[in-house]
This record gives C-alpha cells, sequence and structure tokens, in this order.
C-alpha cells in the first residue's frame, strides 16, 4: 500500500489521489464577466405613453360603476354600525353577522379598485418620465429642470 501522503486509502483497500485544484486568472474573470452581459441584456422596458393613456382613460371610466357598487355597501356598513351602537345585547351577534357579509363584499371590490388604483399611478409616473426623457431629446432642458423640480413622484 501506498504512503499517506501518495495518497488516501479508502475503506475497501482502494488507493485514491487527492484532487488537485488549478486556478486559471483568464478563465476565472471571463466566467464572472457573464451576469454584467445579462444585466445589460435586461433593461426596463420604456413606457409607451399612448398605450399607458389609454390604459388610464378605461380605468377611469370604469371607477364609476365601481363607485355605484362600492357605496351602497358603504351605507349599508354604516347603518348596520349605528344600529349595532344602540342594539341590545341579544341582537348585537346577528348585526355582526350582517356587517360580516357586507365587509367581505366591501374587501373584495375595494382590493380590485385599490390594485387598478396603483398600477394607474405606476402608469402616469412612467408617462411622466418618458415625459421628461422627451424633453430633453428636444433640447428643452430648461423646461425639463423645471418639471424635474416640480414633480418628485414619491407617491
Amino acid at each position: 500500500m501506498a504512503s499517506e501522503r501518495e495518497g488516501f486509502i479508502l475503506a475497501a483497500g482502494k488507493e485514491e489521489k487527492p484532487l488537485e485544484t488549478f486556478i486559471f486568472p483568464s478563465r476565472f474573470s471571463q466566467s464572472m464577466a457573464w451576469w454584467k452581459k445579462q444585466a445589460k441584456k435586461h433593461e426596463p422596458k420604456k413606457a409607451e405613453m399612448l398605450t399607458d393613456i389609454q390604459a388610464i382613460i378605461e380605468f377611469l371610466e370604469q371607477v364609476p360603476k365601481d363607485t355605484e357598487t362600492l357605496l351602497p355597501l358603504f351605507k349599508q356598513l354604516e347603518e348596520l354600525e349605528k344600529e349595532r351602537q344602540v342594539a341590545s345585547s341579544s341582537l348585537i351577534p346577528t348585526n355582526l353577522h350582517t356587517q360580516e357579509e357586507a365587509l367581505d363584499k366591501l374587501l373584495d371590490q375595494y382590493e380590485f379598485l385599490q390594485n387598478d388604483v396603483d398600477i394607474n399611478g405606476i402608469r402616469l409616473k412612467r408617462i411622466a418620465e418618458e415625459f421628461l426623457h422627451n424633453l430633453g431629446k428636444a433640447d428643452l432642458k430648461e423646461l425639463q429642470r423645471e418639471k424635474k423640480q416640480k414633480w418628485k413622484l414619491f407617491w
């Protein structure tokens, strides 16, 4: 059997040499730069101003229909809460079950409305950013600086 310096002796009695590791600097640096190439390929999509504007218009036209659905539910919830405050203890559980049904409907419908508002807010920010970019391309730097100062877009 070989000495311990030459290799390892396994339980089955076979000898195995330790693996040697070679680092080739040229290959290492090339393989590490792959992520830089990938990052450049995935630039954020520019705003399609016309498409975003049309989507916001469509959303705003839909909002009155959403409020027509939500307002009666809120009024019902308001009435139920007023009744609960003056109701006898025996009627409170029934009142709370009715409030629960109204709240279930409200939360579902309001969640959809809130999501739509958030999405259209993002669209509006993209439109404003694209507008500022277009001002720069049209060499209207002063107006671009003024609008960047005024429009913080932190919301």
